[in-house]
């Protein structure tokens, strides 16, 4: 099953807010922070030196089963931050089965920012969409599959018993 964070974004400040946050809750960063120069060029135009720097992935737990986790979202890469729009439900699925089966089900009705795709550097996949509510949700995960032959897809619902 998918893990869910709250995710933030920033423009440029992410590092500072979270140091921010780290000292207020008195927690440790959960992963170490990826910056935007680890992750390549997989579905922007080219990074400037100051952007490689940016913080793409940071991970800070507030509270027993809660995690923050955030990124900065550069302006010249064609992101716009919206303050009290900047933040959005991120889900790390287990399985890129899982992931595109909930990102097909949320986008329905809403607006696909970018499709599921593999990153360049890691073997990880991510997607972004805002759903028909105006929520915003990123997807992560390893690239690995569950799937067999013909596999049904286990997160679609199956008929009850005795319905064909």
């Amino acid at each position: 099953m998918a893990r869910a964070t709250i995710h933030l974004r920033f423009n440029g400040i992410t590092e500072t807010a979270f140091l921010f946050y780290k000292s207020v809750f008195g927690t440790d960063f959960s992963a170490p922070t990826l910056h935007w120069e680890d992750m390549g060029e997989f579905h922007c135009s080219p990074l400037t030196e100051e952007e490689k720097k940016l913080v793409l992935h940071i991970e800070l737990p507030i509270t027993a089963g809660c995690v923050l986790s955030g990124s900065d979202y550069p302006e010249e890469q064609g992101f716009t931050i919206t303050t009290g729009d900047n933040f959005s439900i991120h889900l790390e699925c287990e399985t890129r089965e899982e992931a595109e089966f909930l990102f097909d089900a949320l986008s329905e009705g809403g607006k696909i920012e970018l499709p599921i795709c593999r990153t360049e550097r890691v073997s990880h996949y991510t997607g972004h969409l805002v759903d028909r509510f105006g929520i915003h949700w990123n997807f992560t995960g390893p690239m690995k599959s569950n799937r067999r032959t013909e596999t049904p897809n286990p997160y679609k619902a199956s008929p009850r018993q005795g319905q064909k």
